[in-house]
C-alpha cells in the first residue's frame, strides 16, 4: 500500500446552505476551523481490498469504522464523530476496477455521506459531513488521478 500525497483544500468560500434539511437555521455564519477539512487523499489498500479516501483536519483524532453496507465503511472520529474517511470495497461488483474510480463509485461515496447527514441529529455534525462531502467532490478528479498513481 502506497499512500498518495495530501491534496490541499480551500473551503474558505461561504458554506451557507450546507444544511439541506434546514434544521439548523441559518448555516454558515460561523464554522469552527477544526470542523473544516484541510486536505484529502485517496489510495488503494490492496491488502485489505479497499479504496480509502481520507480527510485531514487541523488536529489528529483516532477513528472508528462504521459499516454502512457491503460496499462502504465510514471512518468517524472517536470523540467528535467528524468524517475522517471512507473505505470502498474493491471486491464488490459495483466497485473500483483496479485503477479506475468509476462514476457509480463516486455516486456511492456521495450517497454514503448523504446518509450520514440524514442520520445526524446535531447541527455541528451535519455541517461537518456537508463540508467533507464538498471537499471530496471538489477534488474528485485529483483523487481518481492519485488512484492511478498508486495502483
Amino acid at each position: 500500500m502506497t499512500k498518495s500525497s495530501w491534496i490541499q483544500i480551500d473551503l474558505s468560500v461561504n458554506p451557507s446552505g450546507i444544511d439541506p434539511e434546514g434544521k439548523c437555521g441559518p448555516v454558515g455564519l460561523f464554522i469552527a476551523p477544526h470542523q473544516m477539512p484541510k486536505a484529502v487523499r485517496g489510495f488503494l489498500d490492496a491488502g485489505r481490498g479497499v479504496y480509502v479516501i481520507e480527510l485531514r483536519y487541523p488536529d489528529d483524532e483516532e477513528f472508528k469504522r462504521e459499516r454502512q453496507d457491503d460496499f462502504v465503511c465510514v471512518r468517524l472520529g472517536k470523540h467528535s464523530r467528524r468524517l475522517l474517511g471512507l473505505e470502498l470495497s474493491t471486491s464488490n461488483p459495483l466497485s473500483i476496477n483496479s485503477v479506475q474510480l468509476r462514476t457509480p463509485d463516486v455516486e456511492r461515496i456521495e450517497e454514503a455521506v448523504d446518509l450520514l447527514i440524514q442520520q445526524e441529529s446535531s447541527c455541528k455534525g451535519r455541517e461537518n459531513y456537508s463540508l467533507a462531502k464538498k471537499a471530496i467532490e471538489s477534488k474528485r478528479t485529483l483523487l481518481a488521478t492519485e488512484l492511478f498513481a498508486t495502483a
